[in-house]
């Protein structure tokens, strides 16, 4: 069974982000007011794969998690900012 735990955009909560995802537990990032937010997760996301390779030791690059930006246009604005890195995680 696969669960996906809330986790709020919070100072508070971005190390929560990075620990539940280097801990290969999915989790949906709520309450995320700006891009500055955005960015800050996309950091601990990425930080958090690097903490959990699979069994060949790369780094994981696919897991359920998201975080939704309310607002079209900004979220096209943030899909557009993003680094190739990014794209496909």
């Amino acid at each position: 069974m696969s669960k996906v735990i809330k986790v709020p955009a919070t100072d508070e909560g971005l190390p929560a982000i990075e620990t539940l995802i280097g801990e290969g537990i999915n989790v949906n990032v709520t309450l995320i007011f700006s891009l500055n937010h955005y960015d800050a997760i996309s950091e601990a996301y990425l930080r958090g794969l690097d903490r959990n390779p699979d069994p060949s030791g790369v780094a994981r690059t696919n897991t359920g998690s998201f975080a939704a930006y309310p607002g079209k246009k900004k979220r096209l604005a943030f899909l557009a900012s993003l680094p190739e890195t990014c794209i496909g995680r």
